[in-house]
């Protein structure tokens, strides 16, 4: 069985670089918190629509596991999100319904943990439909 791996993106990624599209808050709710997984959902979803990206919540009624958002740009390119705060864990069946997902079905899966990360992976994707000409 080959080794499992799921892609986990966060503040301190590779896709964290200087210059990057920065959220006014950061990471931190009106308190001062650390934010929860819903919180970066809600932040980067409206980014993706400001950018012309569906948005839609996913729920699979046949497996537990399934991420948070499927994102679709307006290209037709699809990822799938599933949001955690800082202290939030993945589960076991979360690493492994994202596992399937990226390496069984070659489909982007992501766990995102910061919003700056999560606009990040939606400007990556415009940025990919641009450079064909559909943007």
């Amino acid at each position: 069985m080959a080794a499992k791996r799921f892609y986990e993106i966060s503040k301190n990624s590779r896709t964290d670089r200087p210059g990057d599209t920065e959220c006014p808050r950061g990471n931190k709710n009106g308190s001062g918190d650390a934010m929860k997984g819903s919180e970066i959902e809600k932040e980067v979803c409206e980014s993706a629509e400001r950018l012309g990206f569906m948005s839609i919540k996913f729920k699979d009624l046949s497996r537990a596991g399934g991420p948070d958002r499927l994102f679709i740009s307006p290209m037709g390119n699809i990822m799938f999100v599933e949001f955690k705060g800082a202290r939030e864990p993945v589960s076991a069946r979360q690493q492994d319904y994202i596992t399937d997902l990226s390496e069984n079905h070659c489909i982007d899966a992501r766990v995102v943990r910061d919003v700056k990360s999560g606009i990040e992976l939606i400007s990556q994707m415009a940025k990919q439909d641009a450079l064909i000409g559909w943007v």
